[in-house]
């Protein structure tokens, strides 16, 4: 492929639309400053790569890296985006944005303006305004959306903006959302007004938006008009507006399963589909009827009692190889990286009296301190952050088992989720459950803790 690794080798894709057709591959080699775009093109800023004409059909794979502080303000340009217009053969993945602001005309997204294509784990962090069909990170998708994120704002620029959504503005079939969350806020914004999406026509599957949401006509939490699919989704933004305003659901005309909104923090009773949990309830696995939780093969993650459900990909980094031994005292789990300690946090049998682990060497946990980039609080201001190592055994579910450290220490363990308490390796220990013979050195834990 094609190795980008410049401004100026970014700049000049932008600027060829020959090297824009099919089966031509790019890669981004490492992360990128876009600062400067502010001046360029007397403050029209970075051109988008890919038109209605010449749209962009290969394939670019930002191999993990990170664009920082793209500027585009074109504010009578329709197509804008990091790319404008990607193909039915178009691919985007692995790459993040973030301190962008991005300002269009119709059709405007943080990263694609209009897709046809595949947009595959991907995230935008910061501000998005256009006319109609403007989202987080897609304007108008026809194509696949997976496992991609955005937070920030987006905002209509008129009064007669329609199909503003946190994630993506206008969905169309045969289009798919598919594991994505929006943490964005949407406002400015006339109607078809949704936290993940405005206008839906497509599938929307396992994905979840926190961000507030305002607007007219057709407002909800997760999707402001849907005559398409939504299935294994959750809203908790607030939402207001004028008419047909709803939890999850503005209007729906389509169908809605397993779905459901927090009706304490949307400030909404009803929904044009879904149901409606109190705070409390959306922390329980329980409620959540539909969404498999399975560990590691599954969609979704919770910390019964302490999280809403988040997506098993959030926990970015984090490879889980099985975990030898029975947990019998003939067997115990043999305990020796830190993704074996995680593993005991995701299955709930792994906290129950007579299961045993034993720590076979010292283990360096320093690792931790980048773990669990999502906003699994359920926060749209704190979004993107790691919060460290999830403590096991909650209040509700405490840690019964036997735990034998066989005089091991583990270093480095980071743990900064302030806003769920009971911090430590292991968070809250049962009546049953025995410690021991074990050292912890150069514990890092949030001074916001509770307990």
């Amino acid at each position: 492929p094609y190795q980008v690794s410049s401004v100026g080798q970014l700049l000049r894709l932008s600027q060829n639309p020959l090297e824009w057709v099919a089966d031509t591959y790019f890669e981004l080699t490492g992360d990128i400053d876009l600062s400067e775009t502010s001046q360029w093109a007397d403050g029209l800023g970075f051109s988008p790569i890919g038109t209605s004409i010449n749209p962009f059909l290969g394939s670019f794979d930002g191999g993990g890296h990170v664009i920082t502080g793209l500027n585009i303000n074109r504010p009578t340009q329709e197509h804008t985006g990091l790319f404008g217009y990607l193909g039915s053969s178009g691919l985007v993945e692995n790459v993040g944005l973030e301190d962008a602001n991005v300002i269009g005309s119709d059709y405007t997204g943080g990263l694609v303006g209009y897709s046809l294509g595949t947009v595959n784990s991907c995230f935008f962090m910061g501000n998005v305004s256009g006319g109609s069909y403007v989202g987080g990170l897609i304007g108008f998708n026809e194509g696949s959306v997976v496992n991609s994120s955005s937070s920030g704002t987006v905002n209509g620029n008129g009064p007669g903006s329609s199909a503003i959504g946190g994630l993506v503005g206008d969905h169309r079939s045969p289009g798919q959302v598919s594991g994505c969350f929006s943490s964005s806020s949407v406002s400015n914004a006339n109607d078809f007004v949704g936290g993940l999406v405005g206008n839906s026509e497509g599938g929307i599957e396992n994905s979840y938006s926190l961000g507030s949401v305002d607007g007219v006509y057709a407002v909800g939490g997760l999707v402001g008009y849907s005559s398409g699919t939504v299935e294994y989704t959750y809203s908790t933004g607030s939402v207001s507006g004028d008419s047909s305003v709803g939890g999850l659901a503005g209007v729906n005309n389509g169908t809605v399963t397993s779905s459901y909104w927090d009706t304490n923090t949307s400030g909404q009773l009803t929904s044009s589909g879904g149901a409606g949990l109190t705070s409390p309830l959306m922390l329980l696995e329980a409620e959540f009827s539909g969404f498999n939780f399975t560990p590691s093969s599954g969609d979704w993650y919770i910390i019964n009692g302490v999280t809403k459900p988040y997506l098993q990909w959030e926990e970015q980094g984090i490879s889980l190889p099985p975990i030898p031994g029975d947990g019998t005292l003939a067997s115990p789990y043999q305990i020796s990286t830190p993704e074996h300690l995680y593993q005991i946090t995701l299955d709930t049998s792994f906290l129950s009296a007579g299961t045993v682990f034993e720590l076979t060497s010292d283990i360096d946990a320093s690792s931790t301190a980048e773990w669990f980039f999502g906003d699994h609080d359920g926060d749209p201001l704190t979004p993107d952050t790691p919060q460290g190592f999830k403590p096991i055994g909650t209040f509700s579910e405490p840690f019964n088992g036997f735990f034998n450290g066989n005089g091991h220490l583990i270093r480095g363990l980071t743990i900064d989720q302030g806003f769920n308490g009971y911090h430590g390796l292991f968070g809250v220990i049962g009546v049953n459950g025995i410690v021991e013979n074990l050292g912890i050195c150069l514990l890092y834990t949030s001074d916001a803790a509770d307990e």
